[in-house]
């Protein structure tokens, strides 16, 4: 159940940030490093494919558990590469991206059934 309330947050995350981004939201633009159209162009497609992983994970669906750890990974390095520097500020994007890690890591719910 945590991981897919987790699931659900990275998808209402990319939404909201993709917008502010799009709309320039208390000067996000000017807060990453690269150009603030990569991460912005980065968002929907990340967010449709977390939408993917919740349903695929909620159904335990062959490859559920490595899509949610890839999203997951990609989500860290991201934060590395928008910040500009490894001695990177820890934020809720880079947290729940490490929780999902360490939950898919352990958490045999996300493996296909046997039946």
């Amino acid at each position: 159940m945590g991981t897919l309330v987790l699931l659900a947050e990275k998808v209402i995350q990319h939404v909201v940030v993709t917008a502010a981004f799009a709309i320039d939201l208390a000067g996000i633009r000017d807060s990453v490093a690269v150009p603030w159209v990569a991460p912005a162009a980065a968002g929907v497609p990340l967010a449709l494919l977390y939408a993917l992983a919740f349903r695929r994970y909620r159904h335990r669906r062959p490859g559920a558990r490595a899509l949610v750890a890839a999203l997951a990974l990609i989500d860290v390095v991201g934060e590395f590469v928008a910040q500009g520097t490894p001695a990177i500020t820890v934020n809720v994007s880079l947290l729940v991206a490490l929780v999902l890690l360490a939950l898919v890591a352990t958490d045999r719910r996300g493996a296909p059934r046997s039946d």
